[in-house]
This record gives C-alpha cells, sequence and structure tokens, in this order.
C-alpha cells in the first residue's frame, strides 16, 4: 500500500498532486529530491529511479516531455518493480487528466 505519492515539476520545484501527505515539509522534500535527480543524471547520465532505506522504498517514474515526475513512497516489502507499476500508473492518470492545464503550465 502507498504510503505517499507526489508529483513534481523539477524546473518550477512545484507540486501538483499529493496522495496521503507524509511529510510536514513538502517544499523541502521536493527540494531535496529535484537535487538528487539533477545529481544522479549530472553523474552518470542515468535517471535516478529507486531507493531503499530500512522500512520505505522510494519509487520515482519520470515523464520527460512533459519534465515531471512522480515520487512513489510505499512500504519496501512492495519492491521495486510493484512500485515501479503503481509510480507509472498514477503518472499515467495525472497527464491523462490534467494534460490541458499542463500545456498551459509547464
Amino acid at each position: 500500500r502507498p504510503r505517499a505519492a507526489r508529483i513534481i515539476a523539477p524546473r518550477s520545484n512545484r507540486f501538483f498532486f499529493r496522495l496521503t501527505p507524509r511529510a510536514t515539509q513538502p517544499r523541502m522534500l521536493g527540494s531535496v529530491l529535484v537535487a538528487m535527480l539533477e545529481k544522479a543524471k549530472q553523474s552518470t547520465g542515468l535517471q535516478l529511479t529507486y531507493m531503499e532505506f530500512a522500512t520505505t522504498g522510494v519509487t520515482i517514474v519520470g515523464n520527460e516531455t512533459r519534465t515531471l515526475f512522480c515520487v512513489l513512497f510505499h512500504d519496501k516489502a512492495d519492491g521495486e518493480v510493484f512500485g515501479k507499476l503503481l509510480a507509472t500508473e498514477i503518472l499515467s492518470a495525472f497527464l491523462h487528466s490534467y494534460q490541458n492545464d499542463l500545456t498551459r503550465s509547464v
């Protein structure tokens, strides 16, 4: 079961969507995630897609065209593959639902 999901636009550091607000300082979390995404891309040329902590998995799925990312916080036991499936579906549904608004704002 997902603990939290966020859709962010790194260029503007804006949150568009939240599923179960977990972070007490969402702007700070967004800034840290954007910095990690950018550093990973610069250092390795690859996109950061998954992080694992003691009990939490963090899956990141991006849409390069829109420069949007879904960051999904979930139980570590769910695993990387299931986390990617959920994050991909959340981002896809978000893009479908808000495609007209995103054309104007991103």
